[in-house]
Parts: structure tokens; sequence; C-alpha cells
């Protein structure tokens, strides 16, 4: 079975650990393939990446999170975006942009649903 590529953009290295962590407990027959990028600009960097899931903080330097998810929508085949934020008053901006919308900390439960 093909592994399904995860890309974490967060620019806070102990939220990106945090996720990374999580998603470890929750792959717990290794389906995931987990790449972390210090900000959406990782996206475009490599072209040929096209993650399937991309959990991406709205608030970061350079692309915002809901920059990159416009971006993201023009792609042949666009990965699943969800939107984690510590406002949640992003969620109204993220609206049909992302997948589901993350509040954080981001709680076990919640990420596991969502993945």
């Amino acid at each position: 079975m093909e592994k399904l590529i995860v890309a974490i953009c967060e620019d806070d290295p102990s939220d990106m650990e945090v996720l990374r962590r999580l998603l470890g407990e929750y792959d717990t027959e290794q389906l995931l393939d987990v790449r972390l990028l210090p900000g959406a600009e990782g996206l475009w960097e490599a072209p040929e990446f096209q993650p399937d899931i991309v959990l991406m903080d709205i608030q970061m330097p350079h692309h915002n999170g809901l920059e990159a998810a416009k971006l993201l929508a023009q792609r042949s085949t666009p990965p699943a975006v969800i939107f984690i934020s510590q406002n949640p008053d992003f969620a109204l901006r993220g609206y049909g942009l992302a997948l589901r919308y993350l509040t954080k900390p981001v709680k076990r439960e919640a990420l596991f649903e969502v993945i």
C-alpha cells in the first residue's frame, strides 16, 4: 500500500513537533510519510513534492496559510488542507479553502478524527 504524504507547515518548532508526535501515535501501521516544513515555502521549493494532506498554520511569515491554500488549490491534484491556528476567528477567513480547521493546542482526538 502506498503511503499518504502528510506535510506539516508550521513556523513554530514546538507546535510542529507536537503535530509530528501526534501523527506518529495515530500512524500505528506506518501508512503516513510525514514531512516537516518550517513554513509554506517548502511546498514550492520542490515542485515535484505533492503531499496528499497539508496541516498548515494560518499565520506564518512570507506565505500565510490562506495564500498558500489558494495556490495549492490551483494544482491539478490539490492536497486536503487542514488549517491550524490559535485564533478561531481565522476559521471564517479560511472557509472553503480547507477541509477542516483545528485550534491550538491541537487535541489528539480532533487530529485523529480529521486524518
